[in-house]
């Protein structure tokens, strides 16, 4: 387990693997010391009209979505600086530490930034190989009855669908649930 964690999380504009990026966020993690590195966070925020440009989609069911989040998630994802693609995946490869596995929704946020990386013609910062899957551990935590306590779900400090605060939530949950299915507490 002394393998570097990194947990990844990103919003979209569409949830299919082609999707307009808004925000990419991560932290570093380590689930044998029961750490969250906040002193490591990474975020950065994309421009949707590169996106767009690049081929990127837009889902009309997501944006409608996102008229319905927080203010505060809003204005996350909206604020500036915002970064051409490349720009943006340029900073999280450069913050990205090498050979860390990469958490993540596999099936929804790695597809997503790999395909940003393809379509820039970018090296994407871990090996497929690297990724994990975030509902695959919880599945597997839940087949004895286990439950994650509620505090950690939705901790006051976090705003919801900011990426780097969904990546510190999820880092939390992920390090209780490794280190049970693990038998380690």
């Amino acid at each position: 387990m002394g393998t570097r964690h990194v947990m990844v999380d990103i919003e979209t504009m569409a949830t299919d693997s082609n999707a307009s990026l808004l925000q990419i966020g991560a932290v570093r993690f380590n689930p044998a010391r029961k750490t969250v590195d906040l002193d490591n966070v990474f975020e950065v925020n994309v421009s949707l009209p590169d996106c767009r440009e690049r081929g990127m989609v837009v889902d009309p069911a997501t944006e409608i979505w996102w008229r319905e989040q927080s203010p505060e998630s809003i204005a996350s994802v909206l604020a500036k600086p915002r970064y051409t693609v490349p720009e943006a995946l340029g900073r999280f490869s450069a913050w990205y530490p090498s050979g860390a596995l990469c958490w993540s929704h596999a099936t929804f946020d790695a597809v997503i930034l790999q395909n940003a990386y393809q379509r820039v013609d970018m090296r994407c910062p871990w090996h497929f190989r690297d990724a994990r899957d975030l509902r695959t551990l919880q599945g597997l935590f839940e087949f004895g009855g286990r439950k994650v306590p509620d505090e950690l779900w939705s901790p006051p400090d976090l705003v919801a669908h900011r990426a780097s605060h969904d990546a510190i939530r999820q880092a939390r949950i992920a390090i209780v649930q490794i280190r049970s299915v693990l038998g380690l507490d």
